[in-house]
């Protein structure tokens, strides 16, 4: 009989309210499993009392479940205040040679909880009301960003459990200098939803955008997409190392038959150095031109990070003021006002 079959059997299921059965957790494909060895209630003492008595049950059986279910990573969470529970799972993971991790978490409150648990140690996001295995950082744009950067996040794109689409103000739960956890406010997105609804990335504080911007180029460009300005980030040999969808829709409307990326930022720059400056202070500088018939405001956020120099976040004014399309048509039309392009 299988592990899965056993514990069906024994009809073991989850003691947080719901009655969750176990068995249904451990079907599909499971990238990572987790222990929650955490207790979340300062006066819990039961997992602690289990792990310390039963380290070497609790490491076979898990390294039981990775053999017969294929998972690729298992990890038992708890406190970094469980010295003999430490001892006792150490002992046992190398006895055994089980394939298992201890994850060490500061004593904060509530480390134990689910969401907590799982931001912790995959940096990964439980939706709202959901369970883990929702947990996806692309459809929770606003809260993975709020965790990473210490801040709240103002309005930004989301997925909902039932794939439908909202509008997420993320603000944090803090204890001391710890986030602990998120406070949500969602509004459903409607398709009819007016431009200046939107988001808008530039409005933010130059320093912002570059705080921001900086974290994007170094752990990767997913939550770029989630922005309604074209982004082109530039690394320090002057080549054009990412972009992303509006902005490649952008240059493709201005005649730019080629994808920028990969390409010298001197051939795809819109607007000359030497150009009118609009605003310019601590190395920011914001520009206006008109390019095949579009006004677009171009702000230079200076970077400097291991990759990345500078980054280009371009607003087509054009579409704030109605003489846009509102989405960028395929290349077409008059490009007399567009920028030479080398080949």
């Amino acid at each position: 009989m299988s592990i899965i079959d056993q514990i069906f059997q024994a009809g073991v299921v989850g003691c947080g309210g719901a009655g969750f059965p176990t068995q249904v957790k451990y079907k599909g494909k499971i990238e990572q499993l987790i222990v929650n060895g955490a207790e979340c209630e300062p006066l819990l003492r039961t997992d602690r009392y289990l792990m310390r008595v039963y380290a070497h049950e609790i490491v076979e059986t898990i390294a039981a479940l990775k053999a017969e279910l294929g998972i690729g990573k298992c990890t038992i969470g708890l406190k970094e205040a469980y010295s003999e529970e430490i001892k006792a799972l150490s002992a046992a993971i190398e006895e055994t040679g089980a394939p298992v991790e201890m994850h060490l978490m500061p004593s904060f409150y509530p480390a134990g909880d689910e969401q907590t648990l799982v931001y912790e140690i995959t940096g990964l996001v439980v939706p709202p009301a959901g369970i883990p295995m929702l947990a996806k950082q692309e459809n929770e744009p606003a809260v993975a960003r709020t965790f990473r950067l210490g801040v709240g996040t103002k309005e930004m794109k989301a997925i909902t459990q039932e794939n439908g689409m909202t509008i997420q103000t993320v603000e944090t739960i803090c204890n001391g200098s710890k986030i602990i956890g998120v406070l949500i406010q969602e509004k459903r997105l409607d398709e009819q939803r007016e431009l200046s609804d939107r988001i808008h990335f530039s409005q933010q504080s130059d320093e912002r955008i570059a705080l921001a911007l900086t974290h994007m180029a170094s752990e990767g460009n997913w939550l770029t997409e989630c922005i309604d300005e074209a982004i082109v980030m530039v690394n320090h040999k002057g080549i054009v190392s990412f972009r992303n969808t509006l902005a490649k829709e952008l240059y493709q409307t201005l005649g730019y038959v080629e994808d920028v990326l990969g390409q010298p930022y001197k051939n795809v720059q819109l607007v000359e150095d030497a150009s009118d400056t609009v605003l310019e202070m601590n190395g920011f500088t914001i520009k206006q031109a008109t390019v095949s018939g579009r006004v677009l405001m171009l702000r230079r956020v200076p970077l400097n990070t291991t990759d990345m120099a500078f980054a280009i976040v371009i607003q087509d004014e054009s579409m704030a003021m109605g003489t846009g399309t509102g989405a960028y048509p395929q290349v077409g039309g008059d490009q007399r006002d567009a920028p030479p392009r080398e080949k």
